[in-house]
């Protein structure tokens, strides 16, 4: 059950990230803020 639900919480957090390079606008930097706080070390817009 556990791998279910650390398989969504990735699944959601990419698609977030690929949304908020794709269409910049006030969402999308508050998703990168977001994955950041959970991927320091990542910068999703490469």
């Amino acid at each position: 059950m556990k791998s279910i639900v650390k398989y969504s919480i990735t699944t959601l957090m990419l698609v977030l990230m690929l949304s908020s390079c794709t269409k910049v606008s006030g969402h999308g930097s508050v998703t990168i803020v977001l994955s950041g706080s959970v991927h320091g070390q990542l910068d999703p817009c490469g």
